[in-house]
This record gives structure tokens, C-alpha cells and sequence, in this order.
């Protein structure tokens, strides 16, 4: 990777957010750091450390799908909230789950939270009673893009 003052090219980044998004990162190693775990041991503590974002710290909201964070430097704070479908998904449920975007002014863990029930159900996930929806997990990634000066 070529440097620009002291940060990795965005240039470089945008072309691996492309191949993520095109599922090759399925096939070839991109750079990407995973945290993985058992319920409730501590994954959400992990991930909020790291990036200061405030998880949500609710039982009834167990996480069903991965979670992709990419920061950005830009000249103003903002936030971008999108679906990745599985390459496994049909064209039309797919187009449906591209469709759905929210774009933040601010950002807290009742933001989060809100975002994250919405996301579940927009993915038919059942919660954890049971209820609600057709699949237990889902292949599909909840990507959450941050610029900012910081």
C-alpha cells in the first residue's frame, strides 16, 4: 500500500471496499481484523474499544449477521448505514436488501440500537425468542461507513 501522510491511500481503500462488496473476499485475503466469540463474551467490547463506537448492550438484540466498520478521513463527520447481500442471495431479495440506507448527522447507542432492531427485521430474523422472522442468521453484512476529520 502507497502512504499519504502518514495514512494508507484512500484510493487503495476504495478499490478493497469493491472487492469485499463483490464477495472477493471470499476467494483472496483482504486485510480485515475479525472478532469472534460465544454469546455475551465480550465481542461488542472488543469491536467498541476499538473503534469507540458505543454498542448496544441489550440481551434481546444478539447480533445475527457480521458487522463490517470502515473509517474514512474526510472534512466532515458522517455516517452511511447499509446491507451487503450474500452472493448466495437471489437477485431480487438482493436489490431489496441494497435498497435499504440510512445517512447519519450523529451517532449513539440508541441510534445503534434502532438501526440494529430495523436491520433485523428488514433481514426476516427471527429475535431471540423465536419470533418474528423466518431465519435464525443471515448471511448478509450490516455495513457502517464513518468519515470524518478524526
Amino acid at each position: 500500500m502507497v502512504l499519504i501522510d502518514g495514512i494508507i491511500n484512500p484510493k487503495h481503500l476504495d478499490k478493497i471496499d469493491k472487492l469485499f462488496n463483490a464477495g472477493v473476499g471470499e476467494y483472496l485475503a483482504l486485510p480485515q481484523l475479525v472478532v469472534v466469540g460465544d454469546q455475551s463474551s465480550g465481542k461488542s467490547s472488543v469491536l467498541e474499544g476499538l473503534t469507540n463506537i458505543p454498542f448496544p448492550r441489550d440481551s434481546g438484540l444478539c447480533t445475527r449477521f457480521a458487522t463490517q466498520i470502515t473509517f474514512r478521513r474526510a472534512a466532515q463527520l458522517s455516517y452511511s448505514v447499509t446491507i451487503i447481500p450474500s452472493h448466495y442471495t437471489d437477485a431480487i431479495e438482493a436489490d431489496r436488501l441494497r435498497s435499504w440506507k440510512k445517512h447519519l448527522l450523529g451517532f449513539s447507542v440508541e441510534i445503534f440500537t434502532e438501526i440494529m432492531k430495523e436491520v433485523k427485521f428488514v433481514l426476516k430474523l427471527k429475535d431471540v425468542s423465536g419470533l418474528g422472522g423466518t431465519q435464525t442468521f443471515s448471511d448478509a453484512v450490516l455495513k457502517l461507513d464513518i468519515s470524518g476529520p478524526d
